[in-house]
């Protein structure tokens, strides 16, 4: 049987990706993966399909991919640079959230997101 390595940090990985989602992007200290592994680790063994908008490198897509370890990991970025082929459980998609026809693509392949995390903005916005 293949054993399963299970991440139980998300911050950690983040780190070992070099995401700046582990660094520089942060709310008074907190970093957004700190924040994302408080809302998520209790879905860390779930079937989940998560969308990403605005992924650089894709170093968040791979920290996701090993911290849901079932999940597909959707990146979404205007970027064609950012394309991403051939890693498991990780699609890329070049084009903006505020095209209708990617929206559509998107809903037809993937049915729903369970989770949506958008960076593409780079803006913090707190909801309270």
């Amino acid at each position: 049987m293949k054993s399963i390595k299970i991440y139980n940090n998300l911050q950690k990985l983040g780190l070992n990706y070099h995401t700046d989602k582990s660094t520089t992007h942060n709310y008074k200290g907190t970093t957004y993966m700190q924040v994302y592994d408080f809302y998520l680790h209790h879905r860390m063994c779930e079937k989940l399909n998560v969308l990403e908008f605005g992924i650089l490198h894709g170093s968040s897509l791979r920290a996701f991919r090993d911290y849901l370890m079932f999940s597909t990991i959707v990146g979404l970025d205007i970027d064609p640079a950012t394309k991403i082929v051939g890693e498991n459980r990780i699609d890329t998609y070049i084009g903006s959230q505020e095209d209708e026809n990617v929206k559509k693509m998107l809903e037809k392949k993937y049915s729903k997101f369970d989770v949506i995390l958008d960076d593409a903005s780079h803006i913090t916005t707190v909801f309270i």
